[in-house]
């Protein structure tokens, strides 16, 4: 079917760049610069308004929805409706590089800026500087639409894009909430996200309700609270008054957040703190949480938030102790380096690639270099050198340990160390033999094979008894692979990507066999098959978890968590009827039904979680550094094992007789806990490490006979070490 613009103009559709849950986006033949979205037929038929409302957009777009110099653009507002044979089927818009700019959580969150890989490296140049610069301008952004008379509505973290200048873009432009001046008629928004909705509207029919400029206001003030403090939310941390800790909405409700004064709720103990701000934002930060919570017209206007940070960004100094650390004029010292981060960890020397440059303000792009994953011929031979060498190193030292101290007389050198319950295993096999950091890893079930996923875009197969690569399976898309999980039988293997897709590849054939994706889905953080392998979960940064037939790659159903903050974990239970997800809480899913089974409530923001093989305990690791114990059966907690690290803990396993957790932190250190005693039994230490902010566990597995426990860090290697040597 001929498809047009109503002048006459004929458009062409392209590669297909995307699908969401209302249409389709295609790139245009001979239009460099315009994509188009068609609107699935769903969709159409239930909005009849559509057509109306995206000729309205096209006649009245806001002034200012490009910079006027740089032509840098502000909004990607449609620019024209497209017909299919004379009847409306979509719209042309400005194209945004989604390869070239990030959702604005992967800037406000500074483990994600530390991990930053591929074309999106600059972010990790991104000082204090460039995080008030951003908030400048999403400032600036957003009083231009509400002074054009346009209210966002849907103004959540996945709908807006960051450029390495510190510029932003607001996409899904078609779901804001306009007039037209000539008929009166109002278009409402008819979708949100709870987390950035403000809590006189959580419970309205956003269908039919009129919404005001104060609900962009409160969501705005969301977005500069976890811009100005490295990622932490108004509304989470510590709770100190009676009973548990009250939902997101109801806290906003009461103005209960977490840099109120002599209030219950307090900062998390390794969240940056409230130095950073001058009396002027923290002023505003009161009249948005505390005042907006009993007027919402109290709310500080968009302009009020850009002069302020206009005005923040213009008294800073720099730190003179460390060049990329801004703070305000008015403190006497840095709270950078007052602020409590890991000590330096004893390091072994390694070639380090140079550091990435820092972004400019503005500056032209630039290039990344690209790097080409190694032959798995040369990965073997590195390996087996590097292996050689460090058994040489180690026989040699004990050789002369045991000569200095009289024992070398009739003793075997074995290598096994003395046990200790904190003692650090140094014998180590490492691998390495990806681009980038490794963000994930898994064992096959008959333990052959070992897959590691890196932040390039490819998820690398080993040979786990002879460490070498045996094949490379490269994302189409290349983005980065954030999880990957064997299925039942070992013949298939899912990938999730930083895109909201997870491939489901074919490993006899090398060949990607489906690809899901649930409509809207931003980054795919956490995935896992069920234990029969029909079905598989993924989680995304939108709050929600999806359970999918493995079959077909259909939806059955969407499970969306009550505070619907990023879902960080999935776990199947062992007889896969629940099904375990981590945001703000844990909640249990039953899995047939797909209802809400149960609702964890400590501890805050869990980051992992584990089933023990037997089905009756599951583990929860949090950001705070602490796991605890539930009892399935009951869903009580069972034990706690408290704070094992500052710096959170990311990543669970249990050995396959349950005896022994494996806990991983944001550092370099993995916990080996026995079960039955609750003690720390060994703690095993990635001995290549070159600062704790760069090399963070990022995965852990044992192999299915026990024998090996598998830990992958960001600088891409990971370390398999011998179980026998931590047996309590």
């Amino acid at each position: 079917m001929p498809l047009t613009t109503p002048a006459g103009t004929a458009i062409v559709p392209g590669r297909k760049l995307a699908t969401g849950g209302q249409g389709e986006v295609f790139a245009v033949t001979a239009m460099r610069r315009q994509v188009f979205k068609r609107y699935l037929p769903s969709t159409l038929e239930s909005d009849p308004a559509l057509e109306r409302r995206l000729r309205v957009m096209v006649e009245h777009r806001p002034e200012g929805w490009r910079e006027g110099g740089s032509g840098h653009l502000t909004l990607a507002w449609p620019t024209e409706v497209v017909l299919a044979d004379g009847r409306f089927t979509g719209f042309l818009m400005p194209v945004v590089d989604m390869k070239d700019t990030v959702g604005l959580h992967r800037i406000t969150n500074p483990t994600d800026r530390r991990m930053a890989t591929g074309t999106t490296a600059w972010i990790r140049g991104f000082t204090w500087r460039y995080l008030i610069r951003t908030g400048v301008n999403l400032a600036h952004a957003t009083h231009t639409l509400h002074k054009a008379g346009v209210v966002i509505g849907d103004f959540n973290e996945s709908n807006i894009r960051a450029w390495r200048q510190a510029r932003i873009t607001l996409i899904d432009c078609d779901s804001m909430q306009i007039r037209d001046p000539a008929s009166g008629e109002r278009f409402f928004c008819p979708v949100g996200r709870p987390e950035f909705t403000p809590p006189e509207l959580l419970n309205a029919d956003w269908r039919r309700t009129v919404r005001h400029p104060s609900g962009d206001l409160f969501a705005l003030a969301i977005h500069v609270y976890q811009l100005l403090l490295e990622g932490e939310h108004p509304f989470r941390g510590l709770w100190h008054g009676t009973g548990d800790k009250p939902p997101v909405s109801q806290l906003a409700r009461e103005g209960i957040w977490a840099q109120r004064g002599e209030g219950p709720l307090t900062p998390r103990p390794a969240a940056i703190g409230s130095r950073l701000l001058t009396d002027d934002i923290v002023r505003l930060f009161r009249r948005a949480f505390e005042d907006g919570a009993i007027s919402p017209t109290a709310r500080p206007t968009a302009a009020e938030w850009l002069d302020a940070l206009t005005g923040l960004d213009r008294q800073l100094r720099r730190c003179t102790a460390d060049r990329s650390h801004f703070y305000p004029d008015s403190q006497g010292a840095c709270p950078w380096c007052g602020h409590k981060q890991p000590a330096p960890r004893p390091v072994v020397p390694r070639t380090t690639a140079p550091a990435t440059p820092h972004p400019t303000l503005p500056s032209a792009p630039v290039p990344s270099a690209t790097v080409r994953a190694p032959s798995p011929a040369l990965v073997a031979a590195t390996a087996r050198r590097a292996r050689r060498a460090r058994q040489a190193l180690i026989a040699l030292g004990v050789v002369a340990v045991l000569a200095l101290t009289g024992l070398i007389t009739g003793l075997a050198l074995t290598g096994v160390p003395p046990r200790s319950p904190d003692y650090t295993l140094t014998d180590v096999t490492g691998i390495a033999g990806t681009t980038g950091d490794v963000t994930g890893v898994a064992y096959s079930p008959d333990g052959r094979t070992l897959a590691t996923a890196d932040g390039d875009g490819r998820t690398y197969l080993w040979n786990a008894a002879r460490r070498s690569v045996t094949a490379t399976l490269a994302d189409p898309d290349s983005t980065g692979v954030t999880a990957v999980a064997f299925d039942s039988d070992g013949a298939m293997l899912a990938a999730a990507d930083g895109d909201g897709r997870t491939y489901l590849w074919n490993l006899a054939t090398r060949k990607v066999t489906a690809t899901v994706s649930a409509p809207d889905s931003t980054a795919a953080n956490a995935v896992a098959f069920s234990p029969d392998g029909r079905l598989l979960a993924t989680a995304d940064s939108n709050g929600s978890a999806y359970l999918w037939n493995v079959a077909n790659g259909r939806l059955i159903r969407t499970l969306t968590d009550p505070t619907a903050y990023s879902v960080a974990a999935v776990a199947f239970s062992p007889d896969g009827k629940t099904l375990a997800t981590g945001d703000a809480d844990v909640y249990l899913w039953d899995v047939a039904t797909g209802r809400l089974r149960a609702d964890l409530p400590e501890p805050t923001d869990p980051d992992a979680l584990a089933y023990s093989p037997d089905g009756q305990t599951l583990a929860v690791g949090d950001v705070d550094g602490g796991i605890e114990l539930w009892r399935t059966a009951t869903d009580e907690q069972t034990r706690t094992f408290g704070s094992l690290s500052d710096y959170g803990i990311g990543a669970l396993a249990f050995s396959p007789d349950g005896k022994t957790l494996a806990a991983a932190d944001g550092a370099q250190d993995t916990y080996l806990l026995n079960m039955a005693t609750g003690k720390n039994i060994a703690t095993v230490t990635d001995p290549e490490e070159v600062s704790w902010a760069e090399g963070k566990v990022t995965g852990v597995a044992f192999s299915p006979d026990g024998k090996t426990l598998v830990a992958s860090d960001a600088n891409g290697s990971t370390y398999l070490w011998l179980t026998k040597w931590f047996k309590s």
